[in-house]
């Protein structure tokens, strides 16, 4: 595989995703992101995410809230073709119920952001999955389809996007940042994880991406084995050294 080592003196654009890809294992973010090797795009659990960020987007667009209207959604979005997911009613309806016990003042939903940190020569984008207003603050919501939960004070992601609104760098939507929800669908019974990042926290997740954003400009992309990132990633068996004799 031949790539072209990056010029330290251009813009590098990250994302919360291509950072965590890094972190996991440096080789792998140099396959995905720079020799742009595809990965299989047709896992079960990755297509159901797709699909249930697809018909909540367009739920909380809507102006009818029902339980029968999330269900039509459902199955507008569904790839019945595809494969057959058994918790997708009781997971949506779990959910349904959840909003109308602390309906939400959506103020913008799939919301697009991009941002330069000046100091790293780094370009931060992503796309928000829900922002509501909370009194005089925004609270930025993540939907979560992953079976184990994760604490939202260490998401990289959820600090990103209250960076983006501290910025002003959210497409159309101007305000104050406040909370920062993770929102765990396969948890019906305690769904959220929320933190107010402070400036504290806000620098020390900046570290991350200033050591990253270092290790890829030095062009140091060494293999990060692990049994169960390995176990997950598609270019074990047929490009990653760490696998060759085994």
């Amino acid at each position: 595989i031949v790539s072209s080592q990056p010029e330290s003196s251009n813009l590098l654009k990250l994302s919360a995703s291509s950072i965590g890809d890094y972190e996991t294992c440096p080789y792998k973010y140099r396959l995905k992101h720079i020799d742009r090797v595809p990965e299989r795009k047709t896992r079960v659990t990755l297509e159901f995410g797709i699909i249930i960020h697809n018909v909540l987007d367009e739920y909380h667009g809507s102006e009818d809230q029902s339980l029968d209207n999330l269900m039509r959604l459902v199955e507008k979005h569904w790839r019945t073709d595809a494969f057959e997911y058994l918790l997708r009613e009781e997971l949506l309806k779990a959910y349904h119920q959840y909003i109308q016990n602390h309906p939400p003042q959506v103020v913008a939903r799939e919301r697009k952001f991009s941002f330069t940190i000046a100091e790293l020569q780094v370009i931060i984008s992503g796309k928000i999955d829900r922002i509501d207003q909370e009194g005089d603050r925004l609270a930025v919501v993540d939907y979560k389809t992953s079976r184990n939960k994760e604490k939202a004070k260490g998401s990289l992601q959820l600090a990103l996007y209250t960076e983006a609104l501290k910025r002003d760098a959210v497409e159309g939507v101007s305000g104050k940042p406040g909370s920062t929800i993770l929102h765990f669908l396969r948890h019906p019974d305690d769904p959220l994880e929320s933190h107010v990042f402070d400036t504290a926290d806000l620098d020390k997740q900046m570290e991350k991406v200033k050591a990253v954003s270092e290790g890829i400009r030095r062009y140091e992309f060494p293999t990060k084995p692990g049994d169960f990132i390995c176990r997950n990633c598609d270019y074990r068996e047929f490009l990653c050294p760490a696998w060759e004799d085994n």
